[in-house]
């Protein structure tokens, strides 16, 4: 017959340190996925708010386009600087002349 042996030092109640690490542990992964997730969302929300706003400008006939002071292959520039995904490279009359497009 094969004895086995239980030491008090294996039971987690006994370990409150390793308990601790573990649910802390548990904590910050949960932490990291809600923000991952955030994140992807509200890149999500971003993308869809350019494309709409690509969408509205190209829409626009060349008269239109030109009152706003924008020439047609200027669009996907203009929505970039707007995502601040470039810098600006166009100049403006008054750089309160232009409102956002959102």
């Amino acid at each position: 017959m094969e004895t086995t042996h239980t030491y008090p030092d294996e039971t987690p109640a006994a370990r409150p340190g390793l308990m601790r690490r573990a649910v802390r542990s548990t904590i910050e992964l949960s932490d990291f996925i809600t923000r991952t997730v955030r994140n992807a969302l509200r890149r999500r929300r971003t993308r869809r708010a350019l494309r709409a706003q690509r969408e509205v400008l190209a829409s626009l006939d060349d008269r239109t386009l030109q009152d706003i002071g924008l020439h047609r292959s200027e669009i996907n520039s203009v929505v970039a600087e707007l995502d601040g995904e470039h810098p600006t490279t166009r100049r403006r009359a008054h750089p309160d002349s232009v409102a956002p497009l959102y």
